[in-house]
């Protein structure tokens, strides 16, 4: 049983819901979120940025890989 968001993504890599190497980079995805929601008054700006111009496609990415698997 995963203990917290991160956990969860990367055993959906390790089941195979997931490509084992995306479930790695896109665990950072909620971590992220824990910083976005609990320590919002230390965000770094370029992160946010970056993550926004750069890595919203890892959504659909996500997305995309469990509906495969549900199929």
């Amino acid at each position: 049983m995963p203990q917290n968001g991160r956990e969860a993504i990367e055993i959906l890599g390790r089941e195979h819901v997931l490509e084992l190497e995306f479930s790695r980079k896109f665990a950072s995805v909620a971590s992220f979120r824990n910083i976005l929601v609990h320590d919002y008054m230390e965000i770094d700006y370029d992160e946010v940025a970056d993550k926004i111009n750069n890595h919203l496609g890892d959504f659909d990415i996500f997305a995309k890989s469990v509906a495969r698997f549900l199929q």
